[in-house]
């Protein structure tokens, strides 16, 4: 399997463009995010292998999307990293896991979901709590070669939203999030990572041997 480890050239409100050493740092929350391209990774793998990076001292795992701020965040690493993806390697619409799953016990197709990393339940579209489920989705939708769909992804079809998905060959990577205690942080600068834009990207190729 082949891994990237993305490096993307963001653009800061009121800030020249500034290369940043992936992972990068949501100053809203203080935690920082990477992409990991990773041709056809399973939901299972890439949680595991999420838990088992760590950056600064920091473990990892599956990034767990509670805010509309760092979903947005999320999304644009994830817009920057697709362009490093193989088209000739049979990837899905450019998707990431994302640290969501569904409880065995739960009712399909919209019950018993959840975030790794003991932050809770994932909330459904219109209650108060922040989602961003597509239209429709969770849907449970039968892949006959991945079973149901009990995992959470970001990006179908491009989309900027969460759907169901199953252990599909085509999952291009994963969003790993790293927990890092915020000691402060000054509003103009987390309102400006709010509307960050991506304007480039550069790529720094990690490889590793595994079974996939």
């Amino acid at each position: 399997m082949r891994f990237l480890l993305v490096r993307a050239l963001v653009v800061v409100s009121g800030i020249a463009p500034v290369a940043l050493a992936a992972p990068m740092e949501y100053f809203a929350n203080g935690h920082a995010y990477e992409i990991i391209v990773a041709d056809g990774i399973t939901w299972q793998d890439a949680n595991a292998a999420a838990k088992a990076s760590s950056y600064m001292g920091v473990a990892g795992h599956l990034a767990t999307i509670t805010t509309a701020g760092e979903d947005g965040f999320i999304e644009a690493l994830r817009v920057a990293a697709s362009p490093a993806a193989d088209p000739t390697s049979g990837f899905y619409d450019n998707e990431v896991w994302l640290g969501g799953y569904q409880d065995v016990l739960g009712t399909e197709p919209g019950g018993g979901w959840w975030w790794v990393n003991d932050e809770g339940l994932i909330p459904m579209t219109g209650t108060s709590d922040y989602s961003n489920w597509r239209h429709d989705e969770p849907n449970n939708y039968p892949h006959p070669q991945a079973g149901g769909e009990e995992y959470v992804a970001l990006g179908l079809r491009g989309d900027f939203a969460w759907n169901d998905e199953g252990n599909l060959d085509g999952i291009f990577g994963y969003a790993v999030e790293y927990d890092f205690v915020m000691d402060s942080v000054s509003e103009p600068a987390s309102l400006a990572l709010l509307g960050l834009g991506v304007a480039g990207l550069a790529v720094a190729h990690r490889r590793r041997r595994d079974g996939h």
